[in-house]
């Protein structure tokens, strides 16, 4: 029974195969066809993973040097900002700019422990 059922697939695959088309060309048999297709299914499907590959390997590289440019930019910009925190800068700020004075007399008031503010 198992070796009936063998025979009659292998009967029909081998139809199916054997099955001729005619064209100018002569004949072609649909597993020529089957495996034509298959080749450029494969051609297509290798041309496009190459392509996105490569974009993607610029898109890498371009990001890359952003990453280069953002750092020295940052690097910049601490050190901008450590010389503007500096002391000396917000002395002659002060002078300059908003007209203060070095305080050379300091007076301290004493208070009373018991003393208490009330508003009134």
């Amino acid at each position: 029974m198992l070796k009936q059922k063998s025979n009659s697939f292998r009967q029909k695959l081998g139809k199916l195969i054997n099955f001729k088309t005619k064209n100018d060309s002569g004949t072609i048999s649909n597993l020529h066809i089957i495996i034509y297709c298959l080749s450029l299914a494969s051609l297509l499907s290798y041309l496009v993973i190459v392509n996105r590959t490569n974009t993607m390997g610029f898109e890498i590289a371009e990001m890359q040097m952003r990453i280069i440019d953002l750092k020295e930019s940052h690097r910049d910009l601490q050190s901008k900002t450590t010389e503007l925190q500096s002391l000396p800068r917000i002395k002659e700020i002060s002078n300059a700019e908003l007209n203060m004075v070095v305080a050379e007399n300091f007076e301290y008031v004493s208070t009373l422990k018991s003393s208490v503010v009330v508003r009134k």
